[in-house]
């Protein structure tokens, strides 16, 4: 929509996408080399072998790449536009460990009192589809009267559909909580998709969110390139989705590079319309893990949340940008810059207490 708006507004105003052939583009190689530098510590199997630890490190310097490219074509027109996005874009993710933030934590965080995410699959919604035997038109329509909720449309769309798939249909939203996954089950169709979900749940439950996430095949996203695990944020009174998103693994091969991808969006107004105020956050311990110790290192953040403290976590290979603490399979060492020492339980227990150690 906004790229839509935007070509509509420059049309209006009697600008031509000819004209982009014109234009004087300086060293337009810049935002290449941007693109591989990320590619290589965003790879689907981890960053190369060659660049783990470094993951910050060549992240920002590729936001430096980008800055040096907007800087030499400062004399276009619109650049100092591109320029406010970008910094914007790059102030989010350095102040958060070179990572863009998407959790019930930063919504906590941002002061949205009991927000829930919603976790549905499009594979389960195409595989009902393609059990209603629509033409495509009727899929497409009863596809968008799903997502606006639309229920006496979909109901004329689907006369004439097996009444088992019909009523499935109509009843989707109903399709959420604890018995979902059981209830989904049971109607035999997207057995992957169901093992899917239950796949991300299970490596949720160490965050302990159990509260605040839950299966709600109703979540309908409005974009057919969606492949898999799709997400809606919702908080009391918000009447929208805070966020969505979801998973597109076969997007990107439209452009000639076939690699998993994940994203979401944040509608920023509604987030702020359901903020109450929010106390300046002390100093953020990060905490960093390696995989054999993943569920134990997830446990003390729990409990340190709990305490009030403010923590960063996740996985070891992504690098510590500030000292903290590592979990590992030899035990729980502080770590700080090149220099580390293990903890004992005491030093643990002092640091619930908001002492460093």
């Amino acid at each position: 929509m906004p790229l839509a708006l935007s070509l509509c507004l420059g049309w209006a105003r009697g600008g031509s996408l000819r004209n982009l052939l014109a234009a004087d583009l300086r060293a337009p190689w810049i935002p290449l080399l941007a693109l591989g530098l990320q590619l290589a510590i965003f790879e689907p199997t981890g960053p190369l072998p060659f660049l783990r630890g470094r993951e910050l490190a060549v992240h920002v310097a590729s936001y430096v790449v980008l800055g040096a490219f907007l800087w030499a074509n400062r004399h276009l027109p619109g650049v100092w536009l591109v320029a406010l996005g970008f910094a914007c874009n790059a102030a989010a993710i350095l102040a958060n460990g070179g990572l863009m933030p998407a959790s019930v934590e930063a919504l906590r965080a941002a002061g949205v009192a009991g927000a829930r995410l919603g976790l549905g699959h499009a594979a389960f919604l195409r595989a009902l589809l393609d059990g209603a035997g629509l033409e495509e038109e009727d899929r497409r329509a009863a596809q968008a009267a799903l997502y606006r909720k639309d229920f006496v449309t979909l109901s004329s769309l689907l006369e004439g559909v097996s009444p088992d798939i019909r009523r499935t249909l109509l009843d989707l939203p109903s399709l959420r909580g604890p018995d979902a996954l059981p209830r989904a089950r049971a109607l035999g169709v997207a057995e992957a998709a169901v093992d899917d979900l239950s796949r991300v749940l299970e490596a949720l439950a160490p965050y302990g969110v159990e509260e605040e996430v839950e299966v709600d095949l109703g979540v309908i996203r409005d974009f057919d390139y969606y492949t898999g695990v799709v997400l809606e944020a919702y908080a009391p009174g918000s009447g929208a989705p805070l966020l969505g998103g979801g998973r597109y693994d076969q997007l990107l091969e439209r452009f000639g590079s076939a690699r998993p991808a994940v994203g979401f969006a944040v509608d920023v107004e509604r987030v702020l319309a359901a903020c109450h105020r929010v106390p300046t956050p002390p100093r953020v311990l990060e905490v960093v893990y390696e995989p054999p110790a993943r569920e134990q290192a997830l446990r003390w953040v729990r409990r340190a949340r709990a305490a009030g403290l403010q923590v960063a976590a996740g996985p070891a290979s992504r690098g510590a940008s500030r000292p903290g603490l590592c979990f590992r399979g030899d035990g729980v060492w502080w770590v700080d810059g090149t220099s580390e020492r293990p903890l004992g339980p005491d030093a643990l227990e002092a640091l619930l207490g908001g002492r460093t150690p």
